[in-house]
């Protein structure tokens, strides 16, 4: 028996090893790129399934009672005045305090002493004014401890 010239066993479906390999590199990749491009639309599908999983027993009930055309414009409209109306509201009422809040700060000047560009110019001199006075106490006090026992009531700054 010589098996150096059987040919190669294929599967009983047709397909190869590497042909499987190929077409699940192939799948994933096109999975990741999907999942790429929607991405930005996951909270509106998360949201559509939402709502239409709700809403689908009011469709049900309409469909008893009208034709669907007209059931799916009355539940949509229905959608529109439960969720999306007093979200429209708690949206303007969510920018009007914003609004305020920005004013507020504005006229108020909170926060002047941050780090931006247009305030560190003064601190240099600042500094200088600091250790000018860090400088003149620091001599005060030295000349304090150089007086005597007996001259320790008074005022350093007198000069007497």
């Amino acid at each position: 028996m010589d098996n150096h010239n059987t040919p190669p066993q294929e599967n009983p479906q047709g397909l190869s090893p590497m042909g499987v390999k190929y077409f699940i590199i192939v799948f994933f990749i096109s999975i990741f790129f999907l999942g790429k491009i929607l991405f930005p639309f996951w909270s509106i599908l998360v949201l559509s399934f939402l709502l239409s999983s709700l809403f689908r027993p009011v469709y049900s009930f309409f469909c008893l009672k009208l034709l669907p055309n007209i059931a799916s414009v009355l539940t949509c409209l229905l959608i529109i005045a439960i969720v999306f109306i007093p979200l429209l509201f708690f949206t303007l009422a969510i920018t009007d305090e914003a609004l305020g809040l920005y004013h507020w700060g504005r006229d108020s000047r909170v926060g002047r002493d941050t780090n931006s560009a247009s305030n560190t110019a003064h601190l240099p001199a600042r500094r200088a004014c600091i250790v000018g006075q860090l400088d003149t106490q620091h001599r005060r006090i030295q000349q304090l401890l150089r007086r005597p026992v007996d001259q320790g009531d008074a005022d350093p700054g007198q000069g007497h």
